[in-house]
């Protein structure tokens, strides 16, 4: 998947990979955002966003994990992935790499991605996706420029080309699409 978003899937969260032994999964400049799960499953998993199980593999890169609930590790269950320049809520405790979330591959966030309005996830127009999305990142996001080049799509979840040091999430923070950017980036500064 890439340039995609996974937002309040509930029940059973956004993604189950591995119910083949083996699995594999390459996830690039996505978005998880209100997904849950209330089973913890066997072993104590759970993954409100995602679920790797039996051996699976997921590659991901330059996609956020934020707002996910689960009983037990409510953004990703399962040490079976290799992550690189994501902004993943309680990836480090204390200061260190949540080992149990996969390998660390450098890059990777523990902060507010700073969404314009995550209580109304489609916008003002209701319509998903569009450009007034309350998941896009605000112009000081942390995750602005911040991704890894390699294989990061051309374009956005919008068609917005991603420019070098593309943007994590599924959406570029463009200036000219979002006016309000720039009265963001004048308040922040």
């Amino acid at each position: 998947f890439a340039s995609g978003y996974f937002i309040s899937n509930l029940g059973g969260g956004a993604i189950a990979n591995g119910l083949g032994v083996g699995a594999r999964l390459d996830l690039t400049n996505c978005t998880f955002f209100g997904n849950s799960t209330s089973s913890e499953g066997a072993h104590n998993e759970s993954g409100g966003a995602l679920l790797n199980r039996y051996s699976s593999q997921a590659t991901i890169s330059n996609c956020i994990f934020w707002g996910d609930l689960a009983p037990l590790k409510p953004e990703i269950s399962g040490a079976g992935s290799t992550i690189r320049n994501c902004i993943i809520q309680g990836s480090f405790v204390n200061g260190l790499w949540n080992a149990s979330l996969g390998a660390n591959n450098g890059g990777n966030l523990d902060q507010d991605p700073r969404f314009f309005d995550a209580a109304h996830i489609a916008g003002p127009d209701g319509i998903l996706p569009s450009i007034d999305d309350g998941l896009r990142p605000r112009f000081y996001s942390p995750g602005v420029d911040a991704g890894w080049s390699p294989g990061a799509p051309a374009a956005d979840i919008l068609g917005d080309e991603r420019y070098h040091g593309p943007d994590i999430g599924a959406y570029e923070v463009l200036a000219l699409d979002f006016p309000e950017a720039a009265q963001d980036w004048a308040l922040y500064r």
